[in-house]
């Protein structure tokens, strides 16, 4: 298979933000594998019909199709939807009925600690009367 590899404006050193692997791509089998943190210098891109690829200068020097996928590096994968599918949302929509509720409770609860005489809240006075009575009693 023929990739389209495009070089990159200037070389870009980039520090994996995962453990990852380098991917032979013609074979589907991983080559080498990197710690989270690891820089590397990438000179290419290669955008799949599914994902984005990065390789370095000497895969691009022997020809070889090594490559590390974007999310590797924490950067977007240029074939990714751009608008969630239909299952992603609708399992998000029953997500938020049962978070609403509980979100709007702490919401509120907030909202009443924070509001009090003279901008301290009630717990922060209780909790600073006790501590005082302890050391003078």
């Amino acid at each position: 298979m023929a990739y389209e590899w495009k070089d990159l404006p200037s070389r870009k050193n980039l520090f994996t933000v995962k453990n990852t692997v380098m991917i032979d791509l013609d074979k589907k089998k991983p080559i080498q594998h990197y710690s989270t943190n690891t820089k590397i210098a990438v000179v290419q891109k290669y955008i799949a019909p599914d994902k984005t690829y990065y390789r370095t200068q000497d895969a691009a020097l022997n020809n070889l199709n090594y490559a590390f996928e974007a999310e590797a590096f924490g950067l977007p994968n240029e074939k990714a939807p751009l608008v969630p599918s239909e299952s992603i949302s609708l399992s998000n929509q029953v997500n938020s009925k049962y978070t609403t509720r509980s979100q709007e409770k702490k919401q509120t609860s907030a909202q009443n600690a924070a509001t009090s005489k003279n901008g301290e809240t009630g717990r922060l006075k209780n909790w600073l009367n006790k501590l005082f009575r302890r050391k003078n009693g």
